[in-house]
C-alpha cells in the first residue's frame, strides 16, 4: 500500500505543478507537446482505471458496501453520472485483466485494444468505437479472424482518429460478413436491447436501442395503427386516442 501512495503523491504533486506552471511563455510546439504528454497519461490513467474496478468487482465490495451493483459502487463513491459509471464497467469488462478463482491473470477480452490504451495510445473514444464494431461480428467468423480483426482495429486506433476507427470497422464488418448471412438469432439476442434514459426538465425521456426481427414484427402493426397520422392527437378532441378507445362526438 506504501507503494501505491507513493505514487498517488506523486501525481497528485505533478498535477498541483502543472496546475500552478506559467504556460503562457511557452513556445507553441511546446503546447503543443504538452498537450500530447498530458493527453497520453490521462489515457494511461484510463487503464489503471480499470484495474481498480476489476479489483472492487473480484473482492466483491459493491456487495460488502452495501451496493447492489459496481455502477452503484462507482456512482456513490466517485459521484460521477449513472451513465459514466456503466461506461466505466463495460471498458473494464473488455479492457481490464481478470484473474480466475485460482488467483492466475487473464488475458483482457480485448487484448491489443487493452495494450493500446496502457501504451497511452488510444483513448476511452477509440476503445468504444472498437468495442462497438467487434460486437457486431457474427460469432460464425472463426476465433482466429476475430482476433486478427480486433488487432487490425486497435492498429488503425493508434494511427487515427475514433471516425477513422469506425469508418475501418465497417469496411471490416463487410469483408467478414460480403453477404450479410452469417448473423444469425445468438448474435441478434446479443445485440437486442432498449435503453431508457432519465426523464428531463419537461419530464421526457430518450429511448434508442435495437429490437429483433420478433419484436419489430411486434411493434409494426401497433405503430402503423396508433402512430399514424390523425391518431393519439392531443391538440385535436376528435382525434382516436389510445387502444381500442374512442372519443365521444
Amino acid at each position: 500500500m506504501s507503494e501505491v501512495k507513493t505514487h498517488l503523491t506523486a501525481l497528485a504533486a505533478a498535477v498541483n505543478g502543472l496546475l500552478e506552471a506559467d504556460v503562457t511563455g511557452l513556445p507553441s510546439t511546446d503546447v503543443i507537446d504538452l498537450m500530447q504528454q498530458l493527453e497520453k497519461s490521462l489515457r494511461r490513467a484510463g487503464a489503471v482505471s480499470h484495474r481498480l474496478v476489476v479489483e472492487a468487482v473480484e473482492r466483491s465490495l459493491p456487495a460488502a458496501l452495501g451496493y447492489n451493483s459496481p455502477n452503484k459502487l462507482l456512482v456513490e463513491v466517485l459521484r460521477v453520472s449513472a451513465a459514466d459509471a456503466s461506461a466505466r464497467i463495460v471498458a473494464a469488462r473488455d479492457l481490464g485483466l481478470f484473474h480466475t478463482t485460482s488467483g492466475e491473470q487473464m488475458e483482457a477480452a480485448l487484448p491489443e485494444t487493452a495494450a493500446a490504451q496502457r501504451d497511452g495510445e488510444i483513448g476511452a473514444d477509440h476503445a468504444r468505437v472498437i468495442r462497438k464494431i467487434m460486437r457486431k461480428i457474427p460469432h460464425a467468423v472463426d476465433n482466429a479472424d476475430v482476433a486478427v480483426a480486433e488487432s487490425i482495429l486497435a492498429g488503425c486506433a493508434r494511427a487515427g482518429t475514433p471516425e477513422d476507427v469506425e469508418n475501418a470497422g465497417h469496411r471490416l464488418l463487410a469483408h467478414l460478413d460480403p453477404d450479410g448471412n452469417l448473423g444469425d438469432d445468438r448474435d441478434r439476442s446479443r445485440r437486442r436491447g432498449v435503453s431508457l434514459g432519465r426523464q428531463d426538465s419537461e419530464l421526457m425521456s430518450k429511448i434508442s436501442g435495437e429490437l429483433d426481427p420478433t419484436a419489430r414484427a411486434l411493434l409494426d402493426p401497433i405503430l402503423a395503427k396508433w402512430a399514424r397520422p390523425g391518431m393519439n392527437n392531443p391538440d385535436d378532441p376528435g382525434s382516436w386516442a389510445g387502444i381500442g378507445v374512442c372519443p365521444s362526438r
